[in-house]
């Protein structure tokens, strides 16, 4: 049992003896690293603010995907529009171009007779219109452009957020990292405008850059916790500013009305070419008098 019992002893002492200073040091390190991370786990205003940051980065999430979607559905909307009004709109405003200037033309000669010097009588601007009104028909609705069912729209929404929320440089100060991320958001945003989802995956499956750690005293990390939710708060207002504005513009009323009256069964975009072929014939048949 003596022997033992002085074995285990100086096992013990060869253990201390033999441990070199940087493995000490590491053990120090270590220890200091645990019981750094016991104090903040019971750092109840430092995990406060965490999850403050958290909370607010979510929102300027939400926010920045509720304007992506409002942005996406307006475009949409602009190529559906120019689709079916955009080229009687072009002759219409054509046919005013013409009519203005005969009109002009014909009170030059009443008031000069035959002395008017046609040179003085510009007509770029009518050539001008007359060149946009025959230019080609815009190119029909892309097939990938067609309303999705409902399951597929929230599927794509959710990616789309997931990813914003890993790369979206507004999450981010440094400069170098805000423009790596600014990259990868643009495919993450050409992707969801063309409803890719095979592209959205793609992009899901990439690595994140793990941001190098760097020693913080606890002032210095709520120093700057506080900072980036004040810089958060400020994005926010910005963001809500940016899609209030874009859900008062007067193309979203009319996209509104266009979808309240297919609602009730009508077609309003036919309705408003109806209406557009109208003032064409009433400004051909006074352009007939100028001819």
């Amino acid at each position: 049992m003596g022997s033992t019992s002085f074995a285990g002893l100086f096992f013990k002492a060869y253990l201390g003896s033999s441990m070199r200073p940087k493995d000490q040091m590491f053990q120090r390190k270590r220890g200091k690293g645990l019981k750094q991370a016991l104090e903040q786990a019971s750092d109840f205003e430092l995990r406060a603010l965490r999850e403050d940051l958290a909370q607010w980065q979510d929102r300027v999430i939400e926010l920045e995907a509720d304007i992506a979607e409002t942005q996406m559905e307006l475009d949409l909307f602009e190529r559906k529009y120019e689709y079916n009004l955009g080229p009687l709109q072009k002759r219409l405003q054509a046919l005013k171009a013409e009519y203005d200037e005969k009109k002009r033309l014909a009170e030059h000669r009443a008031q000069w007779k035959n002395k008017a010097d046609p040179s003085q009588i510009p007509l770029d601007v009518l050539e001008q219109f007359r060149k946009s009104w025959e230019q080609s028909e815009p190119a029909p609705i892309a097939e990938q452009e067609q309303e999705l069912d409902g399951a597929t729209k929230e599927e794509l929404k959710n990616i789309y957020r997931s990813l914003a929320k890993r790369f979206h440089p507004d999450l981010v100060v440094d400069p170098s990292e805000k423009k790596r991320r600014a990259g990868i958001m643009i495919a993450v945003n050409e992707a969801y405008a063309s409803k890719d989802m095979a592209a959205l995956m793609t992009l899901m499956e990439g690595e994140d850059q793990i941001a190098a750690e760097m020693d913080k005293s606890r002032d210095e990390e709520v120093s700057e916790l506080r900072s980036e939710i004040l810089r958060l708060k400020g994005l926010l207002v910005e963001l809500e500013r940016k899609l209030l504005d874009l859900v008062n513009s007067s193309r979203v009323k009319i996209m509104l009305d266009v979808s309240m009256a297919a609602n009730s069964g009508r077609d309003l975009f036919a309705e408003m070419a109806l209406d557009l072929q109208k003032e064409i014939v009433r400004v051909e048949t006074e352009l007939v008098l100028y001819r």
